[in-house]
């Protein structure tokens, strides 16, 4: 094992338990290449602020074992592309013209989202229009990776870059997934299989050749 506490950041750690949802010292240690000592010594300061929470997790007469999980301070640690501004203007425009004119903004944001990003995924294979999209929503903050599986391939997107607007206004989500279903084209299913604001770790989403 390699020691690089020293160089350690503290969102290496957050990122860890983010992307796992919740872990042990042992296993952020071996993730990291860091000792249990030193994986210990971040927790407990992590902790002291409030960004990681501790539970007990009991394996049958052994020891029990803390896992550590984010706090939603400690989430609020990742990027997030959007300010109090977004929410009053689409607030505004729920004022002024219903429901209705903010799913027109947000379709019209959808499609230039779409035009852009539609070069990069036509006409090549499934595994890989899915890893641009990945790519895409990264670059956005959205932590989003691509694996292929069983015959189709799974996005996932860790964090929800858009997190606070999309609680106000759910609707941002089904766009994302209208999105992600032009973009694969007719020849695919696309299915969201977990969902952040339902409570989940991270947004999956499945896209499945049809036959």
């Amino acid at each position: 094992m390699v020691n690089r506490a020293n160089g350690l950041t503290r969102q290496s750690i957050l990122s860890e338990i983010k992307q796992r949802g919740s872990v042990t010292t042992d296993e952020l240690g071996e993730d990291l290449g860091i000792s249990s000592v030193a994986v210990r010594q971040h927790l407990s300061t992590l902790a002291a602020e409030g960004r990681v929470s501790i539970t007990i997790e009991r394996r049958g007469l052994g020891r029990p074992v803390h896992r550590y999980h984010l706090t939603p301070e400690g989430d609020e640690e990742f990027d997030r592309s959007y300010d109090d501004l977004c929410i009053q203007l689409l607030d505004s425009v729920r004022d002024t013209q219903g429901n209705d004119g903010v799913d027109a903004i947000m379709g019209s944001r959808r499609k230039k989202l779409t035009a852009g990003l539609m070069p990069r995924v036509t006409g090549v294979p499934l595994e890989t229009r899915v890893r641009e999209i990945a790519r895409f929503q990264d670059g956005f903050g959205y932590m989003a990776s691509s694996k292929a599986e069983d015959g189709s391939v799974k996005l996932t997107e860790y964090n929800c870059a858009i997190c606070k607007v999309a609680k106000e206004f759910p609707n941002l989500c089904n766009h994302e997934m209208e999105m992600f279903q032009e973009l694969a084209g007719t020849d695919v299913s696309v299915v969201r299989e977990s969902h952040i604001l339902s409570g989940d770790i991270a947004c999956v989403y499945r896209f499945t050749p049809k036959a």
